[in-house]
């Protein structure tokens, strides 16, 4: 499974090279994805990024909130965010 986090909030010059660096195979491992619209960082890359592997019919699940901010970490601060570990165990037992 692939998991990062970027801190401070990146610049364009780093949205570019991800949207850039974006690839996918067949050895590509399931993706857990959780993203807020209210990033500095467009949805769209998540959103991208769980569609390539979609059509590798790579297991991937994505979480799109409203509100969350950037590097909202484990949601201990509360709101819509909070949500996200419960679903990633949900997901992780299922697989």
């Amino acid at each position: 499974m692939l998991v990062y986090s970027v801190s401070p909030q990146p610049g364009d010059k780093w949205v570019k090279e991800m949207y850039t660096a974006i690839t996918t195979s067949d050895q590509t491992p399931p993706a857990f994805l959780v993203h807020a619209r209210n990033d500095g960082i467009p949805a769209q890359l998540s959103i991208d990024y769980a569609e390539a592997l979609k059509k590798r019919n790579i297991a991937v699940e994505l979480l799109l909130f409203d509100t969350g901010g950037h590097g909202f970490g484990m949601g201990v601060d509360g709101g819509e965010v909070a949500a996200w570990p419960e679903k990633c165990v949900a997901w992780l037992k299922g697989r």
